[in-house]
């Protein structure tokens, strides 16, 4: 019985350390896949019908926010250099390709739901978000007389040519790209346009609206369609917009004890900046030419470029889920003062909490009365709160 025995060993302990090997391999979540996971359950809330309309249009430019995050963030950590042929390099570029396979899965639904979904689902309810060729000749009009009051005064067109420095391009802005041509002597050159942030995304025109109808067409379409004025005597051969992202990930010395931490921060946050571009946002149908020299110039390659099918920036939704409409929004919610410790008032709170689904009491108002206790407590020296 002897080798019956020893052979039942041996197979437990292969059992065991095949068990071990498993869990080694699945205990541990990759970092980025993890942060572009919880992502996905933010646009998921852009799909869910029961959330209201406009908090689903925040949703979705949340999820281009949090995703401009993690370009920011993750993206500059592990891409290597381009000269690097390691086998380590060549298994980051692996890990790029993989994050990028997720990526581009999330933003074709995230398009397909803005496409398909919220916008005719806006346009039901009178919140109409349409291109320059959708608008009336009234409404065109009126427009190109907002450009020329408060919007052409802004813009500040930059060649793009040998005989000009490249011009800095900073972080998150969207610009366009023309192509301009001098019909007599023929030459052509690239200026870049920025969309200024300072104006409103989305241009609200009133010609021909009755009211409750709302109309807003991009800001970015609004330039394009008057951009002649900005060039006279130029023919513009192609106009392209693009949206870039660099790098934010500050990255302190901690063996420079001779700065102060302080001004560590400073001097990184101030050098982001003029931190190298991570990303290259483009519209469908670009201009093949601006693309390829616009990599050349951020030193990108072409896993860096992604090209948006519907929406070049979803954070300017932000502007249409601020709208003022309150059957579109959650209900207000209004805290309570908190409930005095009296007898019950625990089971009380605990009633109250589980049938709102949110805490009884009002967050500024607890710490009101949090604070002067702790005050006089002799044992505290500090108070912190999180996610206040």
């Amino acid at each position: 019985m002897r080798p019956l025995i020893e052979a039942d060993d041996q197979g437990r302990s292969e059992r065991a350390e095949h068990t071990t090997a498993d869990l080694a391999l699945h205990a541990w979540l990759d970092r980025d896949l993890s942060w572009l996971e919880f992502n996905r359950r933010v646009l998921s809330e852009a799909l869910d019908e029961r959330n209201p309309l406009l908090e689903r249009v925040k949703f979705l430019a949340i999820f281009s926010s949090n995703l401009d995050e993690f370009f920011m963030k993750r993206m500059a950590v592990i891409r290597p250099l381009t000269e690097d042929t390691s086998v380590a390099a060549e298994e980051r570029r692996n890990v790029i390709s993989r994050r990028r396979e997720t990526i581009t899965s999330m933003l074709a639904e995230q398009a397909a739901c803005y496409t398909d979904v919220i916008r005719p689902e806006l346009a039901e309810h009178r919140i109409h978000l349409v291109d320059w060729g959708d608008l009336t000749v009234a409404q065109r009009d009126e427009a190109s007389i907002l450009f020329d009051k408060e919007i052409s005064p802004v813009l500040t067109p930059l060649s793009l040519d040998a005989a000009h420095p490249f011009p800095y391009v900073s972080n998150l802005s969207t610009s366009w790209a023309f192509r301009l041509e001098d019909p007599v002597s023929g030459e052509e050159v690239l200026v870049r346009l920025k969309v200024p942030r300072e104006l409103p995304q989305w241009v609200r025109v009133r010609a021909g609206v009755e009211p409750p109808e709302r109309v807003y067409v991009g800001l970015e379409q609004v330039i394009a369609a008057n951009a002649e004025r900005l060039f006279p005597g130029m023919v513009i051969r192609s106009a392209s917009l693009f949206r870039v992202c660099r790098d934010a990930e500050v990255e302190l010395d901690e063996h420079d004890n001779l700065v102060s931490k302080r001004a560590l921060v400073e001097r990184e946050v101030m050098q982001r900046r003029f931190e190298p571009v991570v990303r290259l946002e483009v519209q469908p149908n670009a201009d093949p030419a601006m693309v390829s020299e616009l990599t050349q110039r951020f030193a990108l390659i072409s896993e860096d470029v992604y090209e948006m099918s519907a929406l070049l920036d979803y954070t300017t939704l932000f502007e249409i889920a601020g709208l003022e409409i309150e059957p579109l929004r959650y209900p207000q919610w209004t805290p309570l003062p908190p409930v005095p410790d009296v007898p019950g008032a625990a089971k009380l709170k605990s009633r109250m909490t589980t049938s709102t689904g949110l805490p009884s009491e009002g967050g500024a108002l607890k710490h009101q009365r949090f604070i002067p206790s702790g005050s006089a407590c002799w044992g505290m020296f500090t108070v912190g709160f999180w996610g206040a």
